[in-house]
């Protein structure tokens, strides 16, 4: 199971769409730029995703 940070906000909002193009749900947070999470069953994968690589890129406190 994936360590999520406790302590603080780790992401205040998160959006999440359909794309057509990559026929694939895409998520992603404006307080992470750059960095996006697809799945192409689920939206509620993709942002489980979202929040997993986004925890795994906070430094530990």
């Amino acid at each position: 199971m994936a360590k999520v940070k406790r302590s603080g906000s780790l992401l205040a909002s998160v959006q999440v769409q359909w794309s057509p193009r990559q026929q694939a749900y895409v998520a992603w947070s404006e307080q992470c730029p750059g960095l996006c999470c697809v799945d192409r069953w689920s939206s509620l994968a993709a942002v489980d995703a979202l929040i997993e690589t986004a925890a795994d890129t906070m430094p530990d406190e």
